[in-house]
Parts: structure tokens; C-alpha cells; sequence
């Protein structure tokens, strides 16, 4: 009984205290919103200091906070990664319940800019420690891009050839198999399961927040697929009132440059008609009846109390420049989020495509033929469905712990006329976890990924194959002094095809430190690493006959026995923030080095059995290494490891807005140069590129961009410019066995050089007219050997918003 009373008396001594400490205590409550737009900004930090230690609390999703906090005067300071910080006094006493609003303004500085890709959360891309660059939906708007790749050409240092990306000059051409660079819409993956191909046209550009670059590997944060960098088009929510838009364009395009070609036997003689005369070709094949495209595009954001509703739709037609080669599609996607508590989100984004279309693979040779599809190869008719769902949920709490879960199904069913058709199914599964600490700004990410992908396809054989990949990752952000930002990463995944398994780790390091007020220096140094996927493996597939004094069937060969490739980068960098007046932006001057091994590329060869050929001995003189193996007599591409290799370069990028001269001018800018080589030149090398010295075959050496707009009241007059010097060396078998190539390069060695300009009336704040010139001096060009590129075109476009 003793014992009993004197358990009571403990409790009730502790309960008092309890009470003593709370009745102590006063509370600072309220929600913040933004000065701009009204909507309540979540995630914000409310810290203050007690005793020298910081206190603090973040905002839920409806933007409100709670801060407990004894009696006092405090200084309470509201910070947000995009917004100004505020700091406000406030004195407390003792069970005081304080209603304290905020309203935080929106930092409009490029230097501010907001973005998740290099380190999974919100950091400004100042604090950086990796090249990153981030082109907003008004840019995409402006210069009508109907799909991302259009975008994200405007980089400087990125270039996208035939649909593969290539940053820095990490990657070759590809037949429309392997990337280098890890394509995501929102944060998630959206290469195909079999081939790791990016559709661009797949992504819902009409409903875009901004679309973040990142230059080199990102492999620790990413996977496999993220070896030379990643693309991430984010999508927008809705704010507080409903927005809604449409817009609609036609192109034109125009005969090309030179259009008449007089036409010469196999001999260089003049033809003649019944006449006399020398008969006349023109490479406009579609006469009077212009190639032209159509356009139209919807979108609305709104939110239904808890509710968040994006939706959108997209159309687009065209019968192309290139003959018989014509697209139809029509894409449809819808987000929703709930918040189902200030702590709790639940959602599922979708998006579904139907499209028709044709293939032009080659050309049919040099001059009036470089506009028809080579006829050694069937006309492919393509109908594809496209799909994927996207399920996650969110948690977090004021104390700066976020978990979330992530999934996406996407479908890629893929028909057509020539038994090469594919179905591919992707599953994909993510759990994060992330905490921070405002008190010692340490932020811990890390995470578990899984991915499943089957394909069922004419194209492999009529195989079903199924490729896995399992990732666990984890990465540290500190900020030392508040200038030095540490960034470190570690991952380690599986990966696994047809019963061949493989596992291996990578790392980064990152360091950004703040030299003087906008002035940052940066390096960083990343491992990577690349799985061979199905297609590169599994691809078996013929595109045609040539006649070289015999029939040689040429085609997409298999290799089943084709290794994966690793590698790293490293970057040192500075950002420096400068200011004319009103206008404001930043220099970016940076120096780089990307290494790699086994380096997988298609690469077009000659197979040994057909070297053996008197007819073809002069192709190749002296080889007594077998080139490629297609088990005959045969050319065509194959997946290779060919070899290590090493691209060193620079690069200068200057991007701004703001009033320039008294008007609103929006600049980005850049050159970037680069060495590509391998580390160890040999004959076989020698023997399959174009050249004789040592350089990586599909690679710009000299790239210059710049995209400048200036809006005088209600006029905008937008110019672009893009160069590229000449591909210095492709496969020599290109040259031989596919129609014209050795030609048109002869003719066109003197590099690329683009111009584009646009003109924008607004008559009111909704309405907005558009009339676009693109390759304005009407330049004959081939980015791809035996693909012939655009020749001028004139869009006329109309948007509205409301």
C-alpha cells in the first residue's frame, strides 16, 4: 500500500510539472501564403533561436504551422527554397496563442530558380554542385516546340540525333536502342522496357512546369541509364484560381534550297529528253500540294478543395518533307492529387497516346533522292498505343521527414506492316525516405527501386524476354559555414536479363562553395554505369538489299553476348551572377572530362565472310580481324563494346531575364566544345570509322546556341541560332553501302549553322498570335547520314489562356 501511495505521489508530482511547463509555454500559429498568387506555400521552415538552439516548424500542404515556444521575444524567420525569406518580431508571454500570417514573395532570380533533378529535393540551382540547366514552359511556348527533344536542343552542350540525346558528346547514334541519358517525367523513368528509347513526343509538353537538364553521370541518384547525364520534364499543379489554355498552329514547309537538279547518267552526262534539252529534277516531290503540319493543344489546372486536377490534350498531324514519311497522333493525360490530411497526398497521373505513322530510315541517295526513302527498303506503317499510370503517395511532418512511394505501368505497344512489331510492359516501384535538419542543414535521402520489363516482339526473334534492375540508394546534403554545400551519393544495383546477372556500385561527390555574393564555384566527380537492354541484345531485323557487284542483305543484327559499359565524369565550375540594370542572370564557365569502358555503340560494318570477297577487298585493305559477326555475308548494325574511350571539353553558358535597354529580354546562350577520343586507337578502329586519325565517330566537336526574345509593349521578337561543326567521322561502311552519303558530306564539310525567328502580338493579356520562321536562309543539312533535316518552314499559331 506504501509502495501504491508513493507511485500516485510520483505521478502526480510529474503530471503538475507537465502543467507547470505547458502553462508556461505560448503558442505562434498561422498559415503562409504566396504574395503573388494567394496560394498557401507548403514545406516552409518557421525557425527561431531559444537559448541558442534553433526551433522550428514547417508548413503542411494548406500552408499552416504550429510553434511552441516559451515566453519571450523572438525573431521568427519564414524560408522557402523560391521565395524571399521574412523574417518578422514577435513578442510572446505566457499562454499566449498567437495568429501570425505570412505572406512570401516569389524570387524571380535565375540564380533562385527551383529545381528537384540533383539531389531529389528542393534546392536552388545556384547550390548546385553538378551543371544544371532549366528551361522554362515559356521558352517551349514561344518557339512552338511540339515535343520536348525541340526544347531541349536549345541547351547549350545537348544535341538530340535521330531521337537519342547527347550531352557533352557522350553518346554516338543509335538505332533507336540504348541511352545514355536517363529521359524522366516526374522524377519516374519513361524510357521503354525493351529498347530504352525516349518517345518525346509521348510527354505532355502542353502542361509543363519546367524541364531541368543535368550534365553529367547520374548514375548514384538515377541508375543505369543515367551514365552521361538525365532530362526531367516536371509537370505543373494548379495554383489557387483555375487556369486554363488552348492553342492551335499550321507549318508549311517550303521547296528546298536548290530545288532543281539537272539530271546525269552513271557516266556524269547530261540526260536528255525527246528535245534535246537536259531533263530537269526537283527534289520538291510534293509540287504545288506544300508538306504541312497541324496542331492543337488544351490544358487546365484547377483545384476542388482537396482535390488538385490537371488534365490536358494534344493533336498533331503532319505529311512530312520526307516522302511517305507522314504522323497522326492524339495524346490525352490527367493528374490528380488529394490531400487527404495537411500531411497526407495520394494521386495518379496518366497518360495515353494513339499514333500512326511511317518510318524513314535512309535516304535513297544524295540530291533529288535524299527526299525519298531509300528503295532497297519497305515502307514501314507503324500504329502504336502508348500508356502509363502513375499511383504515389506522400507523408511528411512539421519536424522535416518526408517519406513517399512511387510507381508507374507504361505500355508501349508497337504494330506494323514488316513482322517487326513489339510489346513492352514496364513496372516500376520506388519507396523514399528523406529527412532534414534545419538546425545543421543535413538533408538524408535514400531509397529502394525495383523494375520489371517483358516485351513480347516480332522484332527479337518473336521472343518474349524480360529484363530487372534492383537499386538501393542513399545520399547526404550538408551546408558547411552556410556557403560550402556537400553533396555525396552512393547506390548499388542488380541487374538481370534472360538469366545474365549483374551488380555493381557508384558514387559522387559534389562540392558548390559560395566565394563572394552570387558568385559560386562547383566540382563534382560521378561514377556511372549502363546495362545493355533488350533491343541492343536481342534486335534482329532486315532494312534491305545493295548491290555491290553482288546482293548484300543489310540489317539490325543481334548481340547476344554484348557487356555492360562503366564510367565517370568530373566538372570544375563557376556561376556567376550578373546584373545591366534591371536585367539579371548568370555566366557559367565550366571545365569537364567523361571517361569510359566497354563503351556500347551501334556501329555499321561488314561482316568477315564478306570481306573475303575479291568485290569488296578494297573496303577495308589489310584487316585481318574479323569487323562485325553477322553470321554471313552480310552489312548492316550491331551493338558493340568498342572500346574505352575519354571526351574532354569546356563549356560557357549565359542565360537572363529581365529589362535590357528599358524592354523584357530573355537570353540563353552557349558553346561548348569538346575532344571525344578513344584512350587506345587500334587498327580495327581505324578500319571501321570514315577517318584515318582518332576521333569517336557521330560527334560535334564545336556546338554555339543562343535563343534571345525582346518584347516591345505587346510585339515580341524572338531569334535563334544553333551551329554545329561537321562530323568529322561516322562508319566507313556507310560511306560504301548505303546510297549518297559519301556525296552530300563531300558537299556539306563545312558544319551546320541554323536560324530561326519569331514574331508575337498580344492584343490583350490572353490572347496571344504567333508567326514562326524556322531554317530561315533555307540550309540543306543531315544531322544523321542518310537523313535528310527540314528544309525553311512558316508557323502561324494561336494561343489563348483563361
Amino acid at each position: 500500500m506504501k509502495k501504491l501511495n508513493l507511485m500516485l505521489l510520483v505521478f502526480l508530482c510529474c503530471l503538475l510539472s507537465v502543467a507547470s511547463v505547458l502553462a508556461q509555454n505560448a503558442t505562434v500559429k498561422g498559415t503562409v501564403t504566396n504574395k503573388t498568387d494567394g496560394q498557401p506555400v507548403p514545406l516552409v521552415n518557421v525557425v527561431t533561436q531559444v537559448a541558442g538552439e534553433t526551433r522550428g516548424a514547417q508548413t503542411d500542404y494548406d500552408g499552416n504551422y504550429s510553434l511552441d515556444l516559451p515566453p519571450g521575444n523572438y525573431t521568427l524567420e519564414f524560408s522557402c527554397i523560391g521565395f524571399s525569406a521574412e523574417k518578422v518580431e514577435q513578442l510572446l508571454e505566457e499562454g499566449d496563442v498567437v495568429t501570425l500570417d505570412m505572406l512570401l514573395p516569389e524570387n524571380a532570380e535565375l540564380l533562385d530558380v527551383v529545381v528537384v533533378s540533383g539531389s531529389k529535393f528542393e534546392k536552388r540551382v545556384s547550390e548546385e554542385t553538378v551543371s544544371l540547366e532549366v528551361i522554362p514552359p515559356s521558352l517551349v511556348e514561344n518557339a512552338n516546340n511540339v515535343r520536348v527533344d525541340e526544347a531541349v536542343e536549345k541547351v547549350p552542350g545537348v544535341s538530340v540525333i535521330d531521337g537519342q540525346a547527347n550531352i557533352r558528346g557522350g553518346s554516338g547514334y543509335s538505332y533507336g536502342a540504348g541511352s545514355r541519358v536517363m529521359l524522366l517525367m516526374d522524377d519516374l523513368p519513361i524510357l521503354t522496357g525493351d529498347a530504352g528509347f525516349p518517345n518525346w513526343d509521348f510527354l505532355p509538353i502542353e502542361n509543363l512546369e519546367q524541364v531541368e537538364v543535368i550534365k553529367g553521370a547520374a548514375s548514384a541518384l538515377y541508375g543505369s541509364a543515367a551514365l552521361n547525364g538525365i532530362i526531367n520534364l516536371r509537370t505543373a499543379y494548379p495554383k489557387s484560381e483555375p487556369e486554363s489554355k488552348v492553342a492551335a498552329f499550321t507549318q508549311v514547309w517550303q521547296n528546298p534550297r536548290n530545288n532543281e537538279v539537272p539530271r546525269v547518267d552513271e557516266n556524269g552526262e547530261p540526260v536528255l529528253d525527246e528535245e534535246g534539252n537536259q531533263i530537269i529534277d526537283k527534289k520538291s516531290w510534293w509540287g504545288e500540294q506544300f508538306p504541312i503540319a497541324t496542331g492543337f493543344s488544351a490544358a487546365h489546372r484547377q483545384k476542388f478543395g482537396q482535390l488538385d486536377f490537371v488534365g490536358g490534350i494534344n493533336a498533331y498531324g503532319d505529311d512530312s518533307w520526307r516522302r511517305s514519311q507522314f504522323t497522326r497522333r492524339i495524346r490525352g493525360n490527367a493528374n490528380l492529387r488529394y490531400r487527404a490530411t495537411p500531411n497526407i497526398s495520394v494521386g495518379l497521373n496518366t497518360n495515353i497516346q494513339v499514333n500512326t505513322s511511317s518510318s524513314f530510315l535512309i535516304w535513297n541517295g544524295d540530291g533529288v533522292d535524299a527526299y525519298t526513302l531509300w528503295d532497297a527498303t519497305p515502307r514501314i506503317i507503324n500504329k502504336s498505343f502508348k500508356l502509363t499510370l502513375d499511383p504515389f503517395v506522400e507523408y511528411f511532418t512539421e519536424s522535416g521527414f518526408r517519406v513517399k512511394y512511387l510507381g508507374r505501368y507504361y505500355k508501349a505497344d508497337n504494330k506494323n506492316n514488316t513482322n517487326q512489331s513489339t510489346l513492352s510492359d514496364l513496372y516500376y516501384s520506388e519507396i523514399q525516405a528523406q529527412k532534414r535538419w534545419e538546425d545543421i542543414s543535413l538533408v538524408l535521402t535514400g531509397g529502394v527501386v525495383g523494375q520489371l520489363s517483358t516485351v513480347e516482339a516480332e522484332l527479337y526473334g518473336n521472343q518474349t524476354l524480360s529484363a530487372s534492375n534492383i537499386g538501393v540508394y542513399l545520399q547526404a546534403d550538408k551546408k558547411f559555414f552556410d556557403k560550402l554545400n556537400v553533396s555525396a551519393g552512393f547506390r548499388f544495383e542488380r541487374n538481370e536479363i534472360e538469366g545474365d546477372k549483374e551488380a555493381k556500385p557508384v558514387g559522387r561527390l559534389g562540392l558548390n562553395y559560395e566565394l563572394a555574393e552570387y558568385t559560386f564555384l562547383r566540382a563534382s566527380v560521378g561514377q556511372g554505369y549502363r546495362f545493355p537492354t533488350i533491343a541492343e541484345r536481342y534486335v534482329e531485323t532486315q532494312l534491305g538489299n545493295v548491290d555491290v557487284g553482288i546482293n548484300v542483305p543489310v540489317g539490325i543484327f543481334p548481340n547476344p553476348d554484348l557487356q555492360s559499359e562503366t564510367g565517370w565524369s568530373a566538372e570544375l565550375g563557376i556561376k556567376q551572377g550578373i546584373g545591366l540594370g534591371e536585367w539579371k542572370g548568370f555566366i557559367d564557365i565550366s571545365g569537364f572530362i567523361n571517361e569510359y569502358n566497354d563503351m556500347m555503340e551501334f556501329t555499321f560494318g561488314v561482316d568477315e565472310a564478306l570481306l573475303q570477297l575479291d568485290i569488296v577487298q578494297d573496303i577495308y585493305p589489310g584487316l585481318d580481324t574479323t569487323v562485325i559477326d553477322l553470321g554471313g555475308q552480310a552489312a548492316g548494325f550491331q551493338s558493340l563494346n568498342i572500346g574505352d574511350t575519354r571526351i574532354v571539353g569546356g563549356e560557357i553558358s549565359v542565360a537572363g531575364k529581365g529589362k535590357l535597354f528599358g524592354f523584357p529580354t530573355t537570353m540563353l546562350a552557349g558553346y561548348t566544345y569538346i575532344v571525344p577520343k578513344f584512350q587506345e586507337f587500334d587498327r580495327v578502329q581505324e578500319m571501321l570509322s570514315s577517318v584515318d586519325y582518332n576521333v569517336l565517330k557521330y560527334r560535334f566537336r564545336h556546338t554555339a546556341k543562343i535563343d534571345i526574345q525582346t518584347d516591345i509593349k505587346r510585339v515580341g521578337i524572338g531569334l535563334s541560332l544553333q551551329h554545329t561543326s561537321r562530323m568529322e567521322a561516322i562508319d566507313q561502311a556507310f560511306n560504301v553501302f548505303l546510297p549518297g552519303i559519301q556525296e552530300f558530306r563531300d558537299r556539306n564539310d563545312g558544319g551546320t549553322s541554323l536560324v530561326d525567328l519569331r514574331f508575337l502580338y498580344s492584343p490583350n493579356d490572353n490572347d496571344k498570335f504567333s508567326f514562326l520562321v524556322r531554317n530561315l536562309f533555307n540550309v540543306e543539312y543531315a544531322l544523321r547520314p542518310a537523313l535528310i533535316d527540314a528544309p525553311r518552314s512558316f508557323t502561324l499559331k494561336y494561343a489563348r489562356n483563361f
